[in-house]
């Protein structure tokens, strides 16, 4: 997936190419990344709330000492 392409879509058809990308990729620091893009897309369009569920079953299978520096206010918040 090129880095950008799901902004040039309507946000729901951009949230679901980002949503499936997340659920094909393989490297830790990538799929946060883009759990971060869908966190902030929701949150831009006032849904901040619909993905959250999601999100923290995602984020439980993430082992703490992998996550990044640059991710981890993310991680907490979202926690």
């Amino acid at each position: 997936m090129k880095k950008d392409v799901y902004k040039t879509l309507p946000n729901i058809e951009g949230r679901a190419l980002v949503y499936q990308k997340i659920l094909l990729e393989s490297e830790m620091v990538e799929k946060l990344k883009l759990l971060k893009i869908l966190k902030d897309s929701f949150e831009n369009d006032d849904l901040g709330k619909a993905f959250d569920l999601e999100l923290k079953t995602f984020l439980e299978k993430i082992n703490p000492t992998d996550i990044p520096d640059n991710l981890t206010s993310f991680i907490n918040i979202c926690i």
